[in-house]
């Protein structure tokens, strides 16, 4: 289960910094169609693995 919460947190770390890289893209004007797609995309599947994460630890309470 602890390498489950390193993982979820390292993936969390690199959305949080790949949020910035989109912020600073849109900041710049620059910001690619592409370039967003994939951010909700991650953020999407980001938090669906967070949701079966928590599920599985309330299970094996």
């Amino acid at each position: 289960m602890k390498l489950i919460t390193k993982l979820k947190g390292l993936w969390f770390f690199s959305l949080v910094v790949f949020g910035i890289g989109v912020l600073l893209e849109l900041s710049s004007g620059q910001l690619n169609l592409s370039t967003l797609i994939i951010f909700f995309i991650y953020c999407v599947l980001y938090f669906i693995a967070s949701r079966q994460s928590d599920q599985k630890s309330n299970r094996s309470l």
